[in-house]
């Protein structure tokens, strides 16, 4: 997994699939400041507080994010415990307008500000490297016509949501929603939210602090399930861990091409070309 920072620079001619997908020069400045960590590690403290948390047998790190094993563990044993409380539903919906809502309708509620330590550990906007987090003229460094094209159409659905919203203001305790602050909360979900089958069979989107820093691997056994009556998340392991070995999850099976708009990392080779549809 490569991530992508604002000084990447292309190199490679326009037939190689590599020289595709890089070419994004985006006004970022980092993915990975040390503020980011810092957050990250101050998050971890927090959960470390809770009982019905367990952390103990990881740490945060990697670049930009990620989770460390500090010790051994084996096929089965749960390697993090996070309670139910502390992850934001993000509800049975495929609808990224509805997610953006949820998240946006926690950051500014005026009270009841349980979720307030995770979301001041979530990247802020210039730290992100996804397409909402791009300008408008970066988008034209892609090199691809057809990555383009999917650029600006989940673009064009990103403001066509921001739009639905935008006069809403009494969903946000009278916060006024910018377009940066709804592609802030669209980058957010695209990139950290994972999908966990409930009980019944439903299929939930949740925002789980600790757990949204295990970065990919499309082979990995490791996998995150809903458990104790549905009262805490499990991270459990697949296979054999070692200790100080990093901890990754499968988003998924990605293509190259969705990684770099939605997640924004590069897949290590070899990975897949096919086109975006």
């Amino acid at each position: 997994m490569y991530y992508m920072n604002s000084s990447l620079q292309c190199r490679a001619g326009p037939s190689s699939w590599l020289g595709l997908l890089v070419c994004i020069m985006l006004s970022c400045s980092s993915m990975a400041g040390e503020g980011g960590q810092d957050s990250s590690k101050k998050l971890y403290e927090w959960m470390k507080d809770d009982k019905h948390a367990d952390l103990s047998g990881v740490s945060v790190g990697g670049a930009p994010r990620g989770l460390i094993a500090e010790r051994e563990f084996s096929p089965g044993e749960v390697i993090v415990t996070i309670p139910v409380k502390y992850a934001i539903n993000l509800g049975t919906s495929s609808s990224s307008t509805e997610s953006a809502m949820i998240l946006l309708r926690e950051k500014y509620r005026k009270s009841r500000r349980r979720f307030d330590p995770y979301l001041q550990s979530l990247p802020k906007m210039s730290e992100l490297m996804t397409v909402d987090a791009a300008a408008d003229d970066d988008v034209w460094w892609l090199q691809s016509g057809d990555l383009m094209e999917a650029a600006w159409r989940w673009r064009n659905t990103t403001l066509t949501g921001f739009r639905s919203v935008e006069s809403k203001r009494a969903m946000f305790s009278g916060h006024q929603v910018t377009l940066e602050e709804y592609r802030w909360a669209s980058a957010i979900i695209s990139s950290r939210s994972l999908a966990i089958v409930a009980p019944n069979g439903d299929t939930l989107k949740y925002l789980i602090p600790v757990m949204d820093l295990a970065n990919h691997n499309e082979s990995s056994k490791h996998y995150v399930r809903l458990a104790d009556g549905a009262r805490a998340f499990h991270l459990v392991c697949g296979e054999h861990i070692k200790p100080k070995q990093e901890i990754r999850i499968s988003y998924g099976l990605l293509r190259g091409d969705e990684t770099v708009l939605f997640y924004g990392f590069l897949l290590e080779s070899p990975f897949s070309i096919e086109p975006f549809a």
